[in-house]
């Protein structure tokens, strides 16, 4: 185990203050959109009792 740790203490260059980053939507298509809808879908059905219900 490392004797330090590594945290920033601000978001890097481009990401806003609450650490998001900006999304193109425009430049994905319909189906890359649809295809990440299923998936997203598909995983929001199973991780119930798998994940802590303060992440779902």
């Amino acid at each position: 185990m490392s004797d330090f740790e590594h945290v920033f203490d601000k978001p890097p260059e481009g990401a806003a203050e609450d650490w998001t980053i900006p999304q193109d939507w425009r430049a994905y298509t319909e189906t890359e959109h649809k295809t990440w809808d299923t998936l997203y879908a598909r995983q929001m059905k199973i991780l119930p009792g798998r994940a802590a219900d303060v992440f779902l």
